[in-house]
């Protein structure tokens, strides 16, 4: 920004809004479809906002996880979200399946490392922000790649 006289004054992003920013972005390319979904990713940004406690930072996670599990199960009209993958993978026309097999592989992942994403775990985990904001940018990028592919396709 221009102070006047060839000056310059920076302003720095807050490193923690960028999640935020990013949930943002894709809610308002979910919006038109998927309610639920868009739900679960308020519930994230809220998280996001208000993060006091490992426990924040995890429902950050699992609400995104959550959204990507009702997108899915939206599309193919499956109960499971092994079994929407499978679906899109047997269409044929959703990509390769190195990109549509991830959303899976996410889930199996964030499952695997922290077994206690969703609440009533007896096992006890930690994430740190930064695992956070990697997988709910990992979940998002996954998230936008289906929805814009359900766009072109027109299902």
């Amino acid at each position: 920004v221009d102070a006047g006289y060839g000056e310059y004054d920076w302003d720095m992003k807050d490193p923690n809004s960028a999640p935020i920013e990013r949930i943002e972005e894709t809610k308002n390319e979910i919006k038109d479809y998927f309610q639920e979904a868009l739900e679960h990713l308020q519930q994230a940004s809220e998280h996001f906002q208000e993060t006091h406690s490992d426990r924040d930072i995890k429902d950050a996670v699992r609400d995104c996880l959550s959204a990507l599990e009702s997108v899915l199960k939206k599309i193919t009209s499956k109960n499971d979200i092994k079994d929407a993958i499978a679906h899109l993978k047997a269409e044929k026309v959703w990509g390769p399946d190195a990109i549509i097999k991830d959303g899976m592989s996410i889930w199996d992942r964030i499952h695997a490392i922290y077994p206690d994403i969703r609440h009533g775990q007896q096992a006890k985990s930690d994430i740190s922000e930064d695992e956070a904001i990697f997988w709910v940018n990992r979940i998002l990028i996954y998230l936008n790649y289906i929805v814009k592919r359900k766009k072109v396709l027109k299902k």
